[in-house]
């Protein structure tokens, strides 16, 4: 471990190059949990210098290494930006046409992440129709707010339903807010304490924070100074 932090911060400071020295597997798979799951961008970059499989050769590796260059690219600007994108979505959408789910929903949260959310909403519709329920409620939060769409609070809610039932924590949490804030619907806090109970006990920390035996206002009040647009909802 030491040798990898030591790798990130030689790549940080701008003293490695492209060539850099091979890390070994011990430390190659440190800087990938890094990358894949704590989207620390230096050690994606670190990676890349690693040498991947090319779009050509990969086969089962082509939605992991689309996440690399996906999660590398917060790192960067302009040219850069844009090239590492590119080469994101190519192997997303390798991955995608060999049928991997995952792949089709990883393009429409690049599409997100740059505001482009018609394109993300096209993505993330053909990854809810597929049983990706995080998609789902992913397209819920476009309905909910008016991105890329009319806004549809009847559609938001349905979606995020449908996510929660696919035990979809954010899918609950969202459709607790709806609830709790009466966003669309009759405020009621007894739904909203069941739906974030739900998304508690599916692992999302925030609900836990806020589900209590007995939701009332004052339990969510260190939410009020979120915009109304935004408040509480999590994609």
């Amino acid at each position: 471990m030491p040798r990898l932090i030591l790798a990130l911060l030689c790549f940080f400071i701008s003293i490695c190059t492209l060539q850099s020295e091979q890390i070994n597997d011990e430390d190659f798979n440190a800087a990938y949990n890094l990358c894949t799951q704590d989207k620390q961008a230096q050690a994606c970059l670190l990676l890349i210098t690693q040498g991947l499989e090319s779009l050509e050769s990969c086969e089962s590796s082509c939605n992991e290494i689309g996440l690399i260059y996906h999660n590398a690219s917060s790192a960067l600007k302009g040219e850069a930006l844009t090239n590492y994108i590119k080469i994101a979505v190519a192997y997303y959408t390798k991955a995608a046409l060999q049928g991997n789910i995952l792949s089709v929903y990883n393009i429409g949260m690049m599409f997100y992440e740059a505001q482009m959310y018609d394109k993300a909403r096209q993505y993330f519709d053909t990854a809810c129709e597929k049983g990706f329920a995080r998609a789902c409620n992913n397209l819920g939060v476009l309905y909910r707010s008016g991105f890329g769409v009319a806004q549809d609070l009847a559609k938001a809610k349905s979606l995020y339903a449908q996510a929660c039932e696919s035990k979809e924590p954010l899918g609950c949490h969202n459709l607790g807010f709806m609830y709790a804030f009466g966003i669309g619907v009759s405020q009621n806090f007894a739904l909203a304490q069941s739906y974030f109970g739900k998304a508690c006990n599916l692992g999302h920390t925030q609900s836990c924070e806020i589900n209590s035996n007995r939701l009332q206002r004052d339990d969510l009040q260190k939410f009020e100074t979120l915009d109304n647009n935004d408040k509480g909802f999590e994609i």
